[in-house]
């Protein structure tokens, strides 16, 4: 939970340039972020610190050594290692997880996106009713 506060504060405390950089750099569409506000980008760029730090933590998880899961010569594990097996099982699991949450963000900002899009739209027809 204070990691959490961290990356909001940290956020927070990043100009919007700055904030519009990094979410390129990470891979963000650059036209979608061009057409971010402020609140948007501080939102997006906390989720991606926080998939980042997901992946950090997926990444230093430690595996089993080879030598434990498998027996010489063969590329099944021995039936005897089931701790290794549960070990390799919960890294897999936590790795699709991670994917997993990742692609709901990517889905939630594409949602974000529509919306907005849709908002602009609206906007820009009751301007045009009005002009009328």
């Amino acid at each position: 939970m204070a990691e959490s506060s961290d990356i909001e504060q940290r956020i927070s405390k990043s100009s919007t340039s700055r904030l519009r950089s990094t979410l390129v750099r990470s891979g963000v569409d650059e036209q979608k972020v061009t057409q971010m506000d402020r609140a948007e980008l501080k939102d997006m760029a906390a989720q991606v610190e926080t998939a980042k730090r997901h992946l950090e933590v997926a990444q230093q998880a430690e595996l089993p050594d080879h030598d434990d899961v498998f027996e010489k010569g063969s590329t099944r594990p021995p039936k005897s290692s089931s701790s290794s097996v549960s070990n390799s099982q919960e890294f897999e699991m936590r790795k699709l997880e991670l994917e997993m949450e990742m692609r709901k963000l990517e889905l939630e900002a594409q949602t974000r996106d529509k919306d907005r899009d849709f908002e602009r739209e609206r906007e820009a027809r009751q301007a045009d009713i009005r002009r009328l």
